[in-house]
């Protein structure tokens, strides 16, 4: 008995010696970081925020483009749970200014000239907070949601603009939490542009939002502003049976292309410092390309003869509230994003009509040689391809005349000789090679 419990003994301490040998494991929560809104400019110092209008539950993230893009963030008595890391911005308060730089670490900056953002490092925003809500000012422009626009975010808009609205901020504290990311869309493999060639018929597809440039319009105030977006299905790097207003006849000389639908092209025209789209020939209809992504031939399309403060003026995808869907519409910019601007070209075969048959060419008295004719020989001189003979009968009647006559007769195949009416009938005359045909005294 007392053996058995020395074993049990024993073996209990070997254990014991063990479990004291390995490593001590220590479950933590996962650490996340809210975000508090903070109500005057006393509070604002320099730190990290969330940046959203008020109203649309759209957090300020990173520029893409010309867009400062967002993320959907949910707000419930002032506070943000578990804020996401692509929504911290940071806040620098200088001596005269505030510095605004997003989760990519851009400093930010609008654009005097237009509705945009862009980088711009250590650019200083005027802020200032009143009504509930603090406004971001600089250079003309306000920062303001475009709730518009289904793939857009923050731009610098006008104050007057219907997209300003008062902005709500908010202090992080503690770690934010990396949302997982979604699966990447896989990109399908376009014509390179190489290849294209004049008289070809192309789709011209944005991958980014799936969608293809039509031939049709929408007008302003009776203007021509954007080209309207049509859906296609792209399968194994091909279109799929595109609408007729979807094709385009492919045009090229010395690298600029033009793009035609019968007499409507893709054409482009300034209206100030914006660019509008049009279908009508008569505009500037020369396009230029720059390689977006080589792997999957994405181009950036862009006019061959506008710019607009020395930047090109390209094709962007953009969802337009006016039109109620997507539309083409024309931007300048120095930073154009794949998603929103990168094109690929898709051929499509268009069956030709058959062309209709050439009319027989009918045999009579028919002089299959000229050097058989003789002085003296009566001939009906015929055109098969439009069944008409020449009469001796003018137009006008009277004064000068213009143009001899056609009429109709009748070719019996393989007839030795064609009965037709005298003013149709000519007498040849043939002297070194020269003919000439005369009725009495009309030739």
């Amino acid at each position: 008995m007392k053996t058995s419990f020395k074993k049990l003994l024993s073996t209990l301490m070997i254990l014991a010696t063990l479990l004291g040998c390995m490593p001590v494991f220590v479950f933590a929560e996962d650490s996340t970081a809210t975000a508090t809104a903070i109500s005057s400019m006393d509070e604002l110092v320099t730190g990290q925020y969330v940046l959203v209008a008020q109203g649309t539950g759209q957090a300020a993230t990173a520029i893409d483009g010309t867009w400062l893009k967002t993320v959907e963030v949910t707000e419930t008595d002032g506070v943000i749970a578990e804020v996401p890391a692509a929504a911290v911005l940071t806040i620098t308060k200088t001596d005269t200014g505030y510095v605004l730089t997003d989760s990519a670490e851009n400093d930010l900056a609008p654009v005097s000239s237009k509705n945009s953002i862009k980088i711009s490092e250590d650019y200083e925003w005027e802020v200032s907070y009143n009504d509930g809500g603090f406004t971001f000012a600089g250079d003309g422009k306000v920062l303001a949601y475009n709730y518009n626009n289904g793939s857009g975010g923050y731009r610098g808009y006008a104050p007057t603009s219907d997209f300003v609205k008062p902005i709500s901020l908010y202090a992080v504290s503690g770690e934010p939490v990396e949302p997982p990311q979604p699966p990447q869309p896989e990109i399908p493999v376009g014509a390179e542009l190489s290849t294209l060639k004049a008289g070809d018929t192309v789709v011209i597809y944005n991958p980014g939002h799936e969608l293809a440039i039509s031939s049709d319009v929408y007008q302003n105030n009776g203007q021509d502003w954007y080209l309207l977006a049509g859906a296609v299905t792209i399968e194994d790097n091909a279109v799929v049976e595109p609408a007729e207003n979807l094709i385009w006849t492919v045009g090229v000389e010395d690298g600029v292309y033009t793009f035609t639908q019968g007499e409507k092209k893709i054409s482009a025209w300034l209206s100030g410092n914006y660019v509008e789209l049009s279908n009508q020939g008569t505009y500037d209809n020369g396009w230029q390309f720059d390689v977006a992504d080589a792997d999957t031939n994405r181009y950036y399309m862009y006019s061959s003869t506008l710019t607009v403060n020395e930047n090109k003026a390209y094709v962007e995808c953009y969802y337009k509230k006016q039109v109620s869907g997507d539309t083409f519409c024309g931007y300048t910019t120095d930073a154009p994003s794949l998603k929103d601007y990168a094109m690929q070209f898709y051929p499509v075969s268009v069956e030709q009509p058959p062309l209709p048959p050439d009319p027989p060419v009918e045999e009579g008295a028919l002089v299959k040689d000229l050097s058989t004719l003789e002085n003296g020989d009566t001939v009906v001189i015929y055109n098969p391809g439009h069944s008409l003979a020449i009469s001796s009968d003018v137009y006008p009647e009277t004064g000068d005349a213009w143009y001899l006559l056609g009429d109709t007769v009748s070719i019996v195949e393989n007839a030795e000789t064609v009965e037709a009416p005298e003013k149709m009938v000519w007498t040849v005359a043939v002297e070194n090679g020269v003919y000439t045909f005369t009725q009495g005294e009309k030739a």
